[in-house]
């Protein structure tokens, strides 16, 4: 047993060092998605950021979050998110090969949900391969925006559990507006190789 003041006391020092561990955590979650935005939007317009960079950033803010002491707050799961989205949108850009959770040291859960946040970034790059007139590396991303979505493409879960349908009908949106456009680009180019056949 112990007298009011002394709970009381108790009670602060508990929840001062829980707030203390949050406003760090907060810290390197916002620290975390700022360098992956920037990373992103260099990578779309065709610039090549530094990936090693982004991913000794991502491994100082993953030592903090893997504390036994900080909670699961929703923003960590949105930085990690984030992370997500930027290396696999490298990824893709790379190649078809894709990282796994366990290799990139987040959840399955951000992972899922980064995956669809990558596709609608690939749909920035296509479009702008499109505009340059490259439609032969565009076709290339489109496929690769496939591949990506299947990794998470018919994965249904209670949205209390996990907010994926909506990412997933984003990314499938995107996928068929990408398509059309592709579509629109391959029939032109027949056409004007029709053209010049017809001109010789």
């Amino acid at each position: 047993m112990a007298d009011p003041e002394s709970i009381r006391i108790m009670i602060s020092a508990s929840l001062d060092s829980e707030e203390g561990l949050r406003e760090k955590a907060y810290k390197a979650s916002r620290q975390l998605i700022k360098s992956c935005r920037d990373w992103i939007s260099l990578a779309v317009s065709g610039k090549e950021p530094d990936e090693g960079e982004l991913n000794e950033k991502a491994r100082e803010v993953l030592t903090i979050f893997n504390d036994p002491n900080i909670k699961e707050y929703p923003f960590i799961e949105d930085s990690l998110t984030e992370y997500a989205e930027a290396l696999l949108l490298s990824s893709a850009l790379a190649g078809p090969d894709l990282p796994t959770p366990e290799v990139m040291g987040i959840s399955e859960r951000a992972y899922a949900l980064g995956v669809c946040d990558a596709v609608g970034e690939l749909r920035r790059v296509v479009l702008n391969r499109l505009i340059e007139g490259d439609v032969d590396e565009a076709v290339i991303l489109y496929k690769r925006m496939k591949d990506l979505f299947s990794t998470v493409e018919g994965l249904t879960y209670p949205s209390g559990m996990i907010q994926l349908k909506r990412k997933q009908d984003s990314a499938r949106a995107s996928i068929d507006r990408t398509q059309g456009e592709i579509s629109i680009a391959l029939n032109g180019r027949r056409i004007m190789d029709r053209g010049e056949k017809d001109g010789k």
